[in-house]
């Protein structure tokens, strides 16, 4: 089980690895769509933000993360993205 007191956190390449797989979730490509800006404030956390026409959209993600916890982040970004304020 995962432990976060005991867990390192995740190296650059990891990382850059998770944002792509979120951005493949919400616009169907890792080169599609508004760049995404990472930071890890926590060993068993990660947030993602990005913004697009004005617009701001951020989720967090649990780490460990699954396949299905990037696609529900992805849907949360876009829902942000197109909600009108």
């Amino acid at each position: 089980m995962f432990n976060p007191k005991t867990a390192a956190s995740l190296n650059a390449d990891q990382i850059a690895c998770a944002a792509r797989a979120l951005r493949w979730a919400a616009f169907g490509g890792y080169r599609r769509g508004p760049a995404l800006k990472y930071k890890q404030g926590a060993p068993d956390r990660l947030r993602f933000e990005t913004e697009y026409q004005g617009r701001k959209a951020w989720v967090e993600l649990d780490i460990p993360y699954t396949p299905l916890s990037l696609l529900v982040a992805g849907a949360l970004i876009l829902q942000q993205l197109h909600t009108q304020g």
